[in-house]
């Protein structure tokens, strides 16, 4: 009876402590994969609405504007790439969690913000005054195509980690699978 009892702890030991490791290392990824697509959305959501600007009216002359002066942004989505940038950065993250279908669709979202902003640029020189672009519906459909996406199951379950990559611009992926092969940087040589 001792016996048994001692047998029936021992397997449990052997059997359910590297599995129990194995259930929060699953729990870990999918949650790593759930920060980064809310991570994006919160980045989408916090874009402003309306993209709008105005020309100054007594300062810096800029020739190459029809009124004659700077034209100033207001909406900080559209004065700089932070937003992009961010995006991309969560992106890449994805990517080297293994959920490659995620990143790409990310990667489509920062595209299209950036050519937005670049539109709303080249048009800003020939509209007038207080011209602004509602993006709305963008925001909208940016954040359903995040709430669509799902995890690639096979990264999250299988028992080995994701290699890392090492040299960002010495990695080959495989689009297929979605695995990182990292090349070997070439090395000058010292004559």
């Amino acid at each position: 009876m001792f016996e048994n009892i001692i047998v029936s702890v021992a397997v449990t030991l052997l059997a359910g402590f590297p599995l129990s490791i194995y259930a929060g290392i699953i729990v870990t990824r999918y949650f790593s994969f759930s920060m980064a697509i809310d991570n994006a959305r919160s980045i989408i959501l916090r874009l402003d609405q309306d993209w709008n600007y105005r020309y100054l009216t007594r300062s810096i002359d800029d020739p190459s504007s029809p009124s004659g002066t700077r034209t100033v942004f207001i909406s900080d989505s559209i004065s700089s790439n932070k937003v992009s940038w961010e995006l991309m950065l969560v992106s890449l993250q994805l990517k080297e969690l293994g959920h490659w279908r995620a990143a790409t669709a990310l990667d489509a979202i920062w595209m299209e913000l950036d050519a937005l902003r670049d539109e709303f640029l080249s048009v800003s020189t020939f509209v007038a005054d207080k011209h602004e672009k509602n993006i709305t519906e963008y925001i909208a459909d940016w954040h359903r195509t995040l709430s669509k996406q799902n995890p690639n199951f096979w990264h999250i379950i299988r028992p080995w980690p994701c290699a890392r990559y090492e040299h960002m611009s010495s990695v080959s992926v495989d689009e297929v699978t979605g695995d990182w092969n990292e090349i070997e940087p070439e090395r000058k040589k010292d004559s």
